[in-house]
Parts: structure tokens; sequence; C-alpha cells
């Protein structure tokens, strides 16, 4: 693990647009189509202004996440951050313990796991990291998910994650069942390239893929419609 200090003069990322962004984005969700008075709006509580964070290089950044504990945390091409407020701490090319396997620096998404630990989508699979231990294992390391390369990773409100992958559809995984099911072309995707996904407030699973435009994905019925920009 690498560390970079704030009160060094290193290069820094400059994210105040990616604030901007972030607030328009909680105000479409916050208004769902209803009007809200101004003082309801919860939006002010809720962010954090962020000018600058020092960094060696953060390449590409995919994936910003806040923690139970406050820190935040980059998904990038170059490996794993997180910013305590004062220093940068890299976590990249990190192998399991026990194995030579790695994640190949490439964190394309993070959630927060109920136990405090992180899930990592990568292009080599799903990783779950403790930020207590700074220790990283495989996760669903017997699904290889096409080629391993994720790119999308969101968790409905029943648990089940869903996982868009780089050549091979949508994967859902049930966390109480341990069932995992595969949704390809077969199942009526419109493209097996996936790069975004987003939960709604009914469940319905909506699926931005490279080619085939916009899928909506219904989990009662497993029935998927598509959308383009034609229609």
């Amino acid at each position: 693990m690498q560390q970079f200090s704030s009160s060094h003069h290193q290069p820094a990322i400059l994210i105040r647009t990616l604030h901007r962004c972030l607030v328009g984005i909680l105000l479409f969700a916050l208004c769902e189509g209803t009007a809200q008075p101004q003082h309801a709006s919860p939006v002010g509580d809720a962010l954090v202004t962020i000018d600058y964070i020092p960094s060696p290089n953060f390449g590409k950044v995919s994936k910003i996440l806040r923690d139970s504990r406050g820190f935040l945390w980059f998904g990038t091409s170059n490996g794993l951050f997180k910013y305590d407020g004062y220093d940068v701490h890299v976590y990249e090319n990190v192998a399991a313990p026990d194995t030579v396997v790695s994640f190949q620096n490439r964190v394309t998404a993070i959630l927060n796991n109920p136990d405090g630990s992180l899930l990592l989508a990568t292009w080599n699979g799903l990783w779950r990291f403790d930020p207590l231990m700074e220790r990283f294992e495989q996760f669903l390391g017997n699904t290889r998910f096409g080629d391993g390369k994720i790119e999308a990773l969101v968790r409905d409100s029943s648990g089940t994650l869903w996982i868009g992958t780089r050549s091979a559809g949508v994967y859902s995984y049930n966390t109480i069942s341990n069932d995992i099911r595969h949704y390809s072309i077969h199942d009526g995707l419109s493209d097996t390239v996936v790069y975004a996904l987003l939960v709604d407030y009914r469940g319905a699973v909506w699926i931005g893929t490279r080619n085939g435009g916009l899928n909506r994905l219904a989990p009662t019925t497993s029935t998927i419609t598509h959308y383009r920009h034609n229609e």
C-alpha cells in the first residue's frame, strides 16, 4: 500500500464538476416526479464539498463511494484508492494471500457491504476488501462472468446483486439462496456489452449497453424491454 499526504505538493484531481453532477443526480432521484418544498430536501445535509484530493495518478475514475466511517473510496483504472481527509492510500495489484490472482488494478464499481467490507467489481471478477485488515479475497471466484471483466454492479432492496459484464450480459446473485442467474441475448437482452446498471424504486433493473440501447428487466417476470434513442 502506498500513501500520499495532502501536505505535500502532489498532483491533484479536481472533482468540483463531479460534485455539481452529483447534486443534479440527487435532485432528480429525490423528486421522482413530485414537487417537494425546499425546506424538506435533505440534499444540503447529504453532500460534502471537496475541491482537491492529492493523488499520484488516479487514471480513469469509475466509481466514488463513501463508507460508513466517512472515508472516500475511488475505483480507478490504477487500483483502489482511499482518501481519509488528509492522506490518499493506494491499493493496487494486490493478490489474495494464498494465490497469485489479483484484480489487475482496474476497479469499475464499489458497494458497501453490511459487515463494513467493500465489494469491488473489477476486470478480473468480484473481490471483497476488508478495510480494517486491508485484505482482499475473491468473491464468487468459481463464477467466471464471461471473460471476467465487470463494468457495473448494483444491489437491489432484497439484497440481490446485479452484475453487468463487458462480454456476457448480466448476472444476478441471490445472497440468500446463493442462486446465480445469467441474462444474455437468448433471454431478450439487446447487447452483451453492459456499461451501466440502475435499480429503480419499483425494483426494475435498467441496463445500459454499448450498441443495444437501454434495457429494462423486470425481476419478477424476467421480461426484458428494449428502448432505443429513436423510440
